[in-house]
């Protein structure tokens, strides 16, 4: 079985973020990023949307919330991290701050496994078993868990997806049509700004690879 860890993104949830704050210049002069670090052609700024494309990551800034979306070769995500989110956090205390996501998204190809026998066995319960279904009519099957971990809820949804362009650029064997597993691990922390201090934000943004070891070993069990 080959795995990919195929899309990896921090997102910080917000009931009113100021987009027109987060011009590149502002970022840029508050060293949040740098300026040699931003790929400044491909830069949107709308007045609903700015989208920041850099060497290792994309900062997506929206009405209700702060992302960042990592590539799958980009490295030091800890860092960028703590540096970009960290600091945007101490920088605009005030912003009314609901949540924050640790998310990993995980692709699976089951290079000699026959794929429907394979859902079946690993991803169907009782309930889905209990439905007659004709094996020919080819059912896929998929899996749905959530449980406390580290003061957060993980949410992992696993389910089958088809090979597309976007997926295809992840792996170039994974071409359109091809049948995959994709294991979403959203680990999610509810922010109340009348309890939780931005030093308490701060902290679960450090979970980053403590919730990536954990979302791994669930993985290392499912490819078995």
């Amino acid at each position: 079985m080959k795995v990919k860890l195929a899309e990896q993104t921090v997102v910080v949830v917000a009931n009113d973020v100021n987009i027109s704050i987060f011009k590149p210049w502002w970022l840029i002069a508050n060293g949040i990023v740098q300026e040699s670090e931003v790929i400044s052609d491909n830069v949107v700024i709308s007045p609903v949307a700015i989208h920041i494309p850099t060497v290792g990551f994309e900062l997506g800034i929206f009405p209700n919330r702060i992302q960042m979306v990592f590539y799958p070769n980009s490295d030091n995500i800890q860092e960028s991290i703590n540096r970009i989110m960290g600091q945007i956090i101490q920088k605009l205390p005030h912003t009314p701050y609901t949540g924050i996501g640790l998310n990993y998204n995980y692709l699976l190809s089951l290079e000699k496994s026959n794929f429907y026998s394979w859902t079946k066995k690993n991803l169907s319960s009782d309930f889905t078993n209990s439905i007659t279904i004709d094996d020919n009519s080819k059912p896929k099957y998929g899996s749905y868990l959530s449980f406390d971990f580290l003061d957060g809820r993980l949410k992992l949804d696993v389910k089958p997806v088809t090979g597309n362009d976007q997926i295809s650029s992840v792996d170039s064997d994974w071409l359109q049509g091809k049948d995959l597993i994709r294991a979403n691990f959203n680990f999610h922390y509810d922010i109340n700004v009348q309890r939780n201090s931005i030093e308490n934000m701060l902290n679960i943004l450090k979970l980053w690879v403590k919730n990536l070891a954990k979302a791994d070993e669930i993985i290392n069990k499912l490819s078995e």
